[in-house]
């Protein structure tokens, strides 16, 4: 199955900000689209968090390890909306890596 994405409204939620803003658009601006973008039937999403991973940013870390299950099910739950819709599922692609090369100790103390 084929998604078909249709240009014209995202010119023209660009366009009307743009207008409601300066009041006209400038000459030869693009005000509306009539292109069709036609997407595959399969959509491949690839994610990257880049995790600072500096002693003070410990909090957040234990933050974020304490949420990706919920941020896994969320997917997982995207993905169950479109088997159901009979649309093909996203192909997620997940990688984590750190902002140094170096150790960080956590803060606090050892257990």
């Amino acid at each position: 199955m084929k998604i078909v994405r249709n240009s014209t409204v995202t010119a023209f939620a660009a366009a009307s900000a743009f207008l409601v803003a300066c009041g006209a658009a400038p000459p030869g601006a693009l005000t509306s689209c009539q292109q069709l973008d036609v997407l595959p039937g399969s959509s491949t999403n690839d994610i990257l968090f880049v995790v600072d991973d500096s002693a003070s940013m410990d909090p957040k870390q234990q933050a974020l390890a304490a949420n990706f299950t919920a941020f896994i099910d969320a997917i997982n739950g995207s993905n169950a909306a479109q088997v159901a819709k009979g649309l093909e599922p996203f192909d997620f692609h997940i990688a984590v890596t750190t902002s140094s090369i170096f150790f960080a100790a956590p803060t606090g103390k050892a257990k």
